[in-house]
């Protein structure tokens, strides 16, 4: 248990280091967060600006909007968020995480039925492959470029393929650096 528990930690630390690294530089590079906004019948710029908690004229230059110009029921608009808008987004983030420990969930899973996942390390290999899938969720989340609008089937499907994949992987590296799972 002792070597099949230190390489899940160690590998499982090293995943997330690289993970917010990346995580970090992306962010540093990418652009705001702009979220796609549809100008309902009778709204104004400065509805949109405090629906969105920005200033009407951050909206009017990432639009190229002239001044006094009237937003039109049917405008599309994208409208400047902050970095961290989208951890904001509380329904959004709890559905994402519940799907990334769901993805989780089901790797080690089949890792157990397979004969992948180690026996007596079952909550170790778990805790670390949730801790490593949600860094990523999170880094995600905050370096991408334009912000979820709404729960959609594909959002929730893209939280649980990341779950399981980063589960697989830590898993897969770890058993191809000597922690074999322990027999039945």
């Amino acid at each position: 248990m002792e070597r099949r528990g230190g390489a899940y930690l160690l590998i499982g630390l090293l995943l997330i280091f690289v993970i917010v690294d990346i995580g970090v530089a992306t962010w540093l590079l990418t652009p705001p967060h702009t979220r796609r906004y549809v100008v309902q019948p009778g709204e104004t710029l400065a509805d949109i600006a405090q629906k969105f908690q920005v200033h009407e004229q951050v909206i009017m230059e990432e639009n190229e909007l002239r001044p006094g110009s009237a937003a039109h029921s049917g405008l599309e608009l994208s409208v400047p968020l902050s970095r961290f808008g989208p951890l904001l987004r509380w329904d959004l983030q709890l559905i994402g995480v519940v799907g990334t420990a769901l993805g989780v969930l089901l790797s080690l899973w089949l890792a157990r039925r397979s004969g992948l996942a180690p026996v007596d390390a079952r909550l170790l290999a778990f805790a670390i492959a949730l801790a490593v899938a949600i860094a990523h969720y999170v880094m995600r989340q905050i370096s991408g470029s334009e912000v979820a609008a709404a729960i959609t089937p594909l959002f929730i499907l893209g939280s649980i393929v990341d779950g399981f994949a980063w589960s697989t992987l830590l898993l897969l590296i770890s058993r191809a650096l000597g922690a074999s799972p322990a027999s039945d």
